[in-house]
């Protein structure tokens, strides 16, 4: 195990890194200075399971050479601070040696084949070796196209899928319909469009955090997300929602226990990040749905969310009066916008 995260070191990774033959994990991520390019010698650590490398400086290319003996690999962290970013570029028909369990991979841009086959949906194969793979994150590049369905009827395992700012579009209702168990959803920053499908809480029945914002959805807030009972977090914000019954849908809105813990969650609330982690999270929930074109007066009913911590309907057409009870019931609040 070398662990040297979270330092200064500075300069190129050595290319003998690849003669510590019995080496498992490498953690090197933090380090801003690290630059370079990654030598092909690490695909020699036919030990190494856990390889983190991101918030560092490495730029250049990298390929299938750099896996080649990596065998054992489960968890992958990239990304890059550099002005030169990170570039994968492998074969078309290049299938991974690894069966992984995490793959952290932002900032970097994907431009093999591959790799963009793998949001495309045209060789749904390359998912079969990553069938244990539980987190994917692959936010902050330049993926285009549909989410192919495979990507979760292949890894059933599967429990957060992060894709946000990219330029992903197409139809969600058969991009989503078989990710029965996932837990987070974040599609932030995208080019969807249209209605926000009923499927997303007909079937995604243990997901907690619930991230649509920044895209181009229009109509109304679908009353299927009612029966999201483990539901955290939901953020619409920055769409093209017109819905004008957000009584009757705060109504059927049920109370939320949270049913699976995320390693963390993000939330950005008027440009502030607040990161919530660990026991504190089943503590949290956020609704956002500024920047819309919700109309009517604030329910009532806002009220009976008692848990909620941060509320935002700023930017919109409500009206009226502000429910009296608000301050009496939300006692969790944190946060309040719009209101």
């Amino acid at each position: 195990n070398l662990d040297l995260s979270s330092n200064s070191i500075f300069g190129p990774l050595p290319t003998a890194i690849g003669n510590l033959p019995h080496l498992q994990d490498l953690h090197l991520s933090d380090n801003t200075k690290l630059n370079g390019t990654i030598p092909e010698d690490i695909g020699q650590l036919k030990e190494l399971q856990y390889l983190e490398l991101s918030g560092c400086s490495l730029g250049g290319f990298v390929s299938e050479n750099h896996f080649h003996n990596l065998t054992k690999l489960v968890l992958l962290e990239l990304s890059s601070q550099s002005s030169n970013p990170l570039v994968f570029h492998v074969s078309y028909d290049w299938i991974p040696v690894f069966n992984l369990t995490f793959l952290y991979n932002s900032d970097c841009r994907l431009m093999s084949p591959v790799l963009m086959n793998y949001l495309s949906g045209n060789t749904p194969r390359d998912w079969m070796r990553l069938q244990d793979l539980t987190i994917i994150d692959l936010s902050n590049n330049n993926l285009s196209g549909q989410i192919p369905s495979s990507i979760c009827s292949q890894l059933r395992s599967l429990k957060w899928l992060r894709l946000s700012n990219n330029n992903l579009s197409g139809n969600l209702e058969s991009s989503l319909q078989n990710c029965r168990n996932l837990s987070a959803l974040d599609l932030t920053g995208n080019n969807f469009s249209g209605t926000i499908p009923d499927c997303i809480g007909e079937n995604l029945h243990t997901l907690s955090d619930l991230l649509l914002g920044a895209n181009k959805f229009t109509g109304n807030i679908p009353h299927k997300l009612c029966d999201l009972s483990s539901l955290l977090v939901l953020d619409l914000s920055q769409n093209n929602i017109s819905d004008g019954l957000l009584r009757n849908w705060m109504m059927n809105l049920k109370s939320c226990e949270s049913l699976y813990d995320p390693m963390h969650i993000d939330l950005n609330v008027k440009g502030v990040e607040y990161e919530y982690i660990d026991d504190v999270i089943g503590l949290i929930k956020k609704f956002d749905l500024s920047s819309n074109n919700l109309c009517g007066e604030i329910p009532e009913e806002v009220k009976n969310l008692m848990a909620l911590g941060s509320l935002n309907l700023s930017h919109n057409h409500l009206k009226g009066k502000i429910p009296e009870g608000i301050g009496k019931h939300l006692t969790s609040l944190v946060t309040i916008f719009g209101v």
